[in-house]
Parts: structure tokens; sequence; C-alpha cells
């Protein structure tokens, strides 16, 4: 790795990196290698102002990924740099952080701020692709932040593939770390719900669609519940997939109920009803009894329709918590129920999912909640983006003017219930919950469905209710007539609202339509109609582009489909569904492949009447690693000063290898030597005595590097005739570095004074804690360590030593130094700003650029005719996070320097000045805006 590698990293990245590594490499013979991978370790850690770190997560994997995907990426991060929290957002961290103390643990759920669609709505795969891997990046450095501050649970973490969301136990350090953090932007507490405790069959029309040919086969019901007894007589043979989702909140006496007491699994029977003596785990067989269920003698809505089980409900375990002072009941979480809810995204690719069915309840809501229910609402509204409903019961707590979560947020089909069998009847059952903003009833009251235990029992409740809606959601999908795609979840919707029973609620006056499955069908259109599966595609080509990447392109022989399905095994393995691709579209990138592995894919189509059969197969191989890292390194000691290596060659065109060193496993890894091509064997001389080290091998060529081999570790034997401990560093230095306008870096230096050190460690306080923590173990000869992810404000003392097998000597001084805040001057249009800066020290601007400004021009003019860098320019519009500024000029050798932005935005525009020169640095700020001409109007503004 050398200086060209680090200056085409600093382009990659706004360029920022250039004036951080270039003066350390001029004037501090810090080697390219180690300051990139401080400056990436840097990046990683870039949280209190760090919005920043959208485009740092990986510099590796940033890239290697192809152009295209690179460029949806920065499209996003770009669109980031506008977004902010809503006032409803701001409401939401408030209601959490009355809910924590200093010794409380809350779960709750945090959104990340990046742009975000439901994947259904996306165009193409690259657009996809790039949402995921947004998700991940925002994701990981709000958790490495929050680890920085040891705000978090570490085993609590639940991450999402789909949505802009995860779930986390937080402290209130954690709270208030992701208040502040920009990448946060919105929060809600990971709140708790309960289970919502066929002669209704007819009642609906069912049976009439029954007698058309309409029994939901080829359709699946997802149930969200307690678990379904798979083998019960009524329901035997109709659960295809199952999963469990669960929670361990040890400290609120709450454990998973999956197997083994995992908080997840997939495995089989991870779907079966939990165990809890009378607290209602025959709740999810009754449900899907009703929706799905066949008998001889009575059948549910859907009695051909297949089942998917997700088992989300968790024990707690508490007498004063527990309804009826129940020692034990269940408890669902949201983020368990939304790790049910991205499971069912993932089976949309092997199975025809109609609707995904909730019974469950939590919260009193008289409007939509899709604001204090952000997850839930972002999980729903993905399902619905490729056309599977959420049906929600509406909870049994007797509202006339609410409905409980997650029956309240707006894309999900919420359910009440009815009793009475006849028109005349019918009513809304009084325990029912009842708004305007109900969408559908169906009978709730006295259904007879499927338990455990083989058995049947007769149950009331809106958790009876919604099966029925999800079981007509099945026949209408089923019988959809749609010539080019499916009938949609709001056709669907509009169908059963309008020719539902009308319904009115005496308590409420409030009209809300009761599902006719025979009606709905006819406005649907006739079954006479041709409903077909789509055409198979064909002439599958797949063609190998990268070591990681295969396209695939087929030829669409349809007009109906909703979509492509694509296949794929590796090597000779079984094939799985990979992804959904939209309609017309006949192109599929697969991306992060093995290297040099063999895949086979295969292609169909799909609407609802069901599947096309497979295109043909086609093989093909990603590209082999141009370089094989070297393996089997091993390091044995042979004196006090002497380390022998040797390895296993596994390239035939590299052109050396590099060793790798450091001192203990904390130590910095440093470059010893670069060595020809086919050798098996270095010898590490002038060591330090009874030392440990660390080493490893990497293979190089003129395309780039392998991974590197494993790790070896030796020790130098003792040197007997050592008597007495090095001596002391002097003259201690410190720093600050700026990284893209957010200090988190400190130099220090210090005089090497011992040829006889086995090394130096460096310890580090604030001023708020009197107690040494070590922060690294150097090896010896190093005079410097770069001090990463510090915090803006905050005051550093640190206190070098070095150190041999006889003791530790301590530098006499201490150097403190404090990162500084964002401390704004503000200056006036075309007002200069005389200043001095030295070396690492920052000076804020603020200028407001009114509307009308056409250019805005920024010079530094007066500065002192030095022999070397002096300082640098930045600026940026007070919209961009801070991370983001870009540096303008560098000014050098006392040139005056100028950046000018055209057209800037409205509002607050910062300027920084850094300080490069350990000599006082003088200079003059001025910042112009130019107005336009006052004869000029735009039409929006003229007037008569």
């Amino acid at each position: 790795m050398d200086t060209q590698f680090i200056t085409n990293f600093a382009q990659m990245f706004g360029r920022s990196i250039d004036k951080v590594t270039r003066p350390q490499l001029k004037r501090r013979k810090i080697s390219a290698s180690r300051l990139c991978v401080v400056f990436i370790l840097t990046l990683a850690q870039l949280h209190y102002g760090g919005v920043a770190a959208f485009a740092f997560y990986e510099v590796a994997q940033e890239m290697t990924v192809p152009a295209d995907l690179a460029a949806a990426i920065k499209e996003l991060e770009q669109q980031a740099t506008k977004m902010k929290r809503t006032p409803e957002a701001d409401r939401n961290f408030e209601a959490v952080g009355v809910r924590i103390d200093e010794t409380t643990s809350l779960p709750v759920l945090v959104r990340l701020r990046l742009p975000y669609r439901p994947e259904g709505e996306l165009n193409g795969t690259v657009a996809v692709e790039a949402q995921r891997e947004m998700i991940v990046r925002v994701r990981k450095l709000l958790i490495t932040g929050l680890s920085d501050v040891s705000g978090y649970n570490e085993q609590s973490v639940k991450e999402y593939t789909y949505i802009p969301f995860f779930a986390i136990r937080i402290n209130r350090r954690g709270f208030a770390y992701l208040k502040a953090s920009p990448l946060a932007l919105d929060i809600q507490e990971d709140s708790a719900a309960v289970p919502s405790v066929l002669k209704s069959v007819t009642s609906v029309g069912a049976n009439k669609a029954w007698d058309s040919g309409i029994t939901g086969k080829g359709q699946t019901i997802a149930v969200l519940d307690t678990g379904i007894e798979k083998t019960h007589l009524f329901l035997d043979g109709k659960v295809v997939a199952e999963a469990c989702f669960s929670s361990n909140l040890p400290e609120y006496g709450v454990s998973s109920l999956c197997p083994g007491g995992r908080s997840a699994s997939r495995e089989v029977n991870s779907g079966l009803p939990c165990d809890v003596a009378d607290a209602g785990c025959d709740h999810g067989t009754h449900v899907a009894g009703i929706a799905a269920g066949s008998g001889s003698q009575f059948a549910g809505v859907a009695r051909d329709s297949s089942l998917i089980s997700v088992q989300v409900f968790s024990r707690l375990d508490s007498a004063g918590g527990c309804a009826n002072d129940l020692p034990s009941c269940l408890v669902s979480f949201t983020s368990d129920q939304i790790a049910g809810l991205e499971a069912i995204f993932e089976l949309r690719t092997s199975h025809n999912i109609a609707a995904v069915n909730l019974g469950l309840e939590g919260g009193r809501y008289t409007t939509n909640c899709d604001d204090a229910e952000p997850a839930s609402r972002t999980a729903i509204d993905l399902l619905r983006s490729v056309g599977i409903a959420t049906i929600v019961a509406a909870g049994n707590s007797g509202y006339s003017d609410a409905l409980s979560a997650p029956a309240c947020i707006s894309s999900a089909i919420s359910v009440g219930a009815t009793r009475g069998n006849t028109e005349q009847s019918i009513q809304v059952a009084s325990f029912s919950n009842s708004a305007q903003f109900l969408k559908l009833l169906a009978p709730g009251d006295s259904i007879s469905s499927s338990v455990t235990g083989g058995a049947y029992a007769i149950s009331s409740g809106t958790s009876m209710a919604a099966p029925h809606v999800a079981g007509a959601w099945a026949l209408l999908r089923q019988h959809s007539v749609n010539t080019k795609a499916s009938a949609s979840v709001n056709q669907i919707l509009t169908a059963l609202a309008d020719t539902g029973l009308q319904v009115t609620d005496s308590r409420n006056q409030i009209t809300t339509p009761r599902i006719n499955v025979a009606a709905a069908l006819t406005v649907l259109g006739s079954n006479t109609l041709s409903s077909n599966p789509p055409n198979a595609p064909s002439n599958l080509i797949a063609s190998t582009f990268s070591t990681t990447q295969i396209n695939l392109r087929w030829t669409d022989n349809s007009d109906n489909e909703l979509g492509f399905i694509v296949y794929r095994r590796t090597g000779n393995g079984n094939y799985e569904g990979l992804d959904v691709v939209s309609p017309g579209i006949s192109q599929y990138k697969n991306y992060y492949l093995t290297p040099g592995t063999s895949y086979t894919y295969y292609v169909i189509a799909f609407n609802n009447y069901g599947r096309s059969i497979n295109s043909n197969e086609v093989t093909v191989s990603t590209l082999k690693i141009k370089l094989m890292p070297p393996t089997d390194l091993k390091a044995s000691t042979v004196s006090t000063n002497q380390i022998n290596l040797n390895w296993k060659d596994n390239s035939d065109n590299e052109s050396g290898f590099t060793i790798m060193r450091r001192q203990s496993s904390t130590g910095i890894w440093q470059t010893v030597a670069a060595i020809d091509s086919n050798k098996t064997t270095y010898t590490n001389n002038s060591l330090k005595p009874n030392c440990e080290y660390v080493f490893y091998v990497i293979a190089y060529n003129n395309a780039g590097e392998s991974t590197k081999s494993n790790d070896a570790i030796a020790t130098t034997l003792s040197d007997t005739s050592l008597t007495q401990p090095p001596s002391a560093p002097t003259d201690l230095k410190a720093y600050a570095v700026p990284v893209k306008f957010t200090p988190k870096m400190v130099a220090i230096e210090w005089t090497h004074n011992t040829k006889d050190e086995a090394g130096f460690k460096i310890y580090r306080r604030t001023l708020r804690t009197d107690a040494w923590v070590m922060v690294t173990t150097l090896g010896p000869d190093t005079k410097e360590l770069i001090n990463v992810g510090l915090a803006p404000g905050e005051t550093y003392i640190y206190r070098v030593s070095a150190f041999n097998a006889v003791g530790e000597t301590f530098a006499e001084e201490q150097i403190s130094i404090t990162a500084p805040m964002y401390n704004f001057m503000n200056i006036g249009n075309g007002e200069p700003s005389p200043n001095a800066v030295v070396r690492g020290q920052p000076v804020y601007y603020r200028i407001y650029v009114p509307k009308g400004a056409t250019n805005l021009t920024v010079r530094i003019t007066g500065r002192q005719n030095l022999s070397s860098d002096d300082v640098d320019l930045y600026i940026r519009n007070d919209q961009q996070p801070t991370t983001l500024i870009n540096r303008c000029a560098s000014a050098t050798k006392g040139a005056n320097e100028v950046c000018q932005i055209d057209n800037p935005e409205v509002g607050d525009w910062h300027i920084l000045v850094v300080g490069y020169s350990w000599a006082k640095t003088n200079y003059v700020l001025t910042a112009t805006y130019k107005m336009m001409s006052a004869d000029f109007f735009p039409l929006g503004n003229r007037t008569n």
C-alpha cells in the first residue's frame, strides 16, 4: 500500500483525508498503510457529529462494489444529508426519555437516517441492494457509537435486513447518545402486546366461493401468534414453513419461548404452540383454524390454503404484571413482530402469501398511529409493496373511539368483531374496539375452531374476526382476474369494503362494512374469465463479472406476471429462492459471492394464479482471486533478539511478500519488510528481549494484495544481562487532528532516549476521572501514537512510559489536550475577520446567506510567507451533516486562497480554518455574497 493508494482513497471520499495524511507522510514519516488504517478506524468512530459516516463503513468493501451499486449508494448518501427529524420524532424521543433513568435498561426500536422506500416500490435490483447496504452501514455506525459510550446491552441487538430500524436495549447514556446523534432519525419504545383474546363461514359467504371452485388453493396465510399445532386433524399438512422470534429480558422476568431459549429460530417445529400453563398458548391454533382449517363437518374460510406459523410471544413471569394474578403469561414485543414480518417477506420467494394475520393488541389510539409506531408501519408497508396484506385484530377493550396497536397503523387492515348471524341481528360486539378509521368487520363472537391437544373450542374476540378476513383475502387473491397483474391490496380491500354489509355501531354511530366474500368476488370480476399462471422465462444466460459478482438475463415471455423469482444453488447443494425481480425486468445482478465458486441458477415467473415452469438452468463460476494468501505461518524464537518465520506459499504469481508485525495483541501493526516472491522464510533480527511479537504475511503483485495469513506469536528470550529499566521518554507533545470538521484524533509525540526498552505504554485519563487507563502498548523505537475516537470538548491527559523485562519508567511530564467544540464566530457580508492559528487548532465561522444570493465567496488573505502548509479552509451548508464538509483549499507558502459557491442555499454556512504549522499563522478571512440585480424578479413573484 503506497501514497498513491492514500491519494486515490482521498479522492473517493471528497478528498478530505488528503490534508490529514500528507503532512504526516512528509514531516513525520508515518507509513501510508498505517495512517490509512488509523484514518479508517477514526471514520468508523465518527458518531457524535457524524452522519458522516455514510461513506466510511468499510473501505475495502466500498472499493470493490460494482460501479452502478456504488453510484446508487452515493445517491442515497446525498439524499440522507437533507433529512431531518420530524416534530413527531422529537416527541417520540421525549416520550422514551421520561421512561428511562440511570439504572433502567429500556428496549427500544431506532430508525436509521437514510432515505427509504419499501422494496416492492424500488426499480431494479441495484436500488434494492443499495438500500440494504445503507441499512447495514448506518446501523453499524450507530451501534459502534453506542458501544463507545457503554450505552446498550450487547446481547439485545435485533437487526433487520429490509427496513431501516434495529431493536436494542439502552441505558441513560445510550439514550443521550441516540438523541444527540443525527444518525438516529426516530425512536419508539419496544412495547409489549398481549393475545387479543365455524358456523361463521356461511355468514361471510365463503361457502358460495367454494361452490365456484374458489377455496384458497395455491395461497398461503401467515399467522404471527402463539404457534400452530400443525398435527391437529383440522390443520394436518397445512403448515409449510415456521419460525420463532422471542425475547430474553431477565431484568423484566421475560424469557424466550423459541427452541433452546434462543431469540430466533427457523428450524423445523419452531412454530409449534408455546407451553405456558393457562396463558392462552392455543390462541394461534384457534386463529389458524378459522382462516384455513379443513374438516369433514366444517372448515375455515380458505379451506384449501396453506399456513405459515410464526411464534412471536415471550413468557413473562410476574404475578403482578399478568392478568388475573397468574404467575406467568404471554407478551409479544414489537421487535419480535417485525422480525416475523421480515421473515414473511423473505418467504414470498417460495410461497404465494396472500396475507399475514396478527391477533394481538396494545395501547389506545384515537387516530392512526403511524408516527407513534414507525417501525411497525415500515414493516407492514414493506409487505404491502409486494402485494401482501397485514390483517390485524382491532382489540378487545371495548373502546368506541380508538383502536389498539398495531391495528391503528394506516396501512394495516384493521378488523373489528360482530355478533349475530342474520342481517337483522348483526351488530358490533360490545367488546370490540371501534373508531372512524376501522376498516372492516367480521364475525368474532362464539367462533368454533381448533385448539391444542387435537380438540375444538368456542372463543370470542377481534382475534377471531381477523382470520375471517385473512381467509377471505386468500380466496379473493386466488380469484383475481386481472390478466396483467393480480389484484392489489387496495383493490381487494375496496372490494370487501364496497360490498360488505354496512353495520352501524350503536355506541358511536360509526358505520363499518362487515365482509361478504361472495359479493366481493363479483366486484373483482367473473370467475369464467381466464386465470392462468404466466409463461416461463427462457434463454437464461449467466455471465461472470468479477470475483464476487455474476450477472443474469433472460427472455420475458409473459405479459401477466407479478414478478420473477431467481433461484440459486452453490456447487451441488440445494436450490434456494434468492430474490424477487419486478415484472417487466429481465436481468439480475448477484453480488457478494465467493470467489472461485460454481453457482447454478434458474428463474420462474409468477402471479396469483400460480407459477410458471422453470427456465433453463445455467451454471457459471466467479473468478478466482488472483492471489491466494500465505497459510501455516509459524514463528519460532531463536534468541533474545531474533524470531524466525516460515509459511506456505499458495500463489504462483506474487511479486513478493510483506511482513507485518506488532508487539503484543494491543500494539499497532508495522511493516517489517518486503521480500522476494517464492520465499517462505524470514529472519527478524534487532528485536527486544523478553517481548511478545505478533506477525502476519500477505502476498502482493501489481493487481493488489492477498488477504492476510494467520497470525503467529512468539516471545524473545529474556536478557539475563539486563539489570535496570529503560530511560524514560521526554519532550511530550500533543495536538488534535481534525477529520472532516470533527476533531476525533489526537497525536502524541515523545523523544526516544534509550535502546534497551521492550516498548512503550500509553496511559490516558480525563479531567472527570482520576483513574489512568492504558490505551495501548507500542513496540520499541516508537516515537508517536495517533489516538482515535475522542469526544469534542473533552480534555484528555496522557502519560507515556518505557518498559523492559526489569521494569517500567514513566516520563516526568504529562500532556493534556482538549478536543475543541464547535464555537462559531458570526461574520457579516464582506466584513474582514483577522485571526491566528497554530497546528491542530480549528477556528469556526458562520455567515447567513439570504434569499436571492447568486454567489458566496470565501477568501483567506494576509498570511505569513511560510515555507510549508499553514492553514486549510473548509466550507459547508448548515443542512449538510457535519462530517461532509468540503475542503475548499489548502493554503501553502503564503498563497491567498479563494472558495466560491454559485447559487448558494439560503441559510447558515459554516467555515472552518485549521492550522497546520507549529508557528502561529496570521490570516484575514472574508466571506462575501452577491445578490441578484434589483430589476430581476422570477415570474412567480411579479405583481401587476
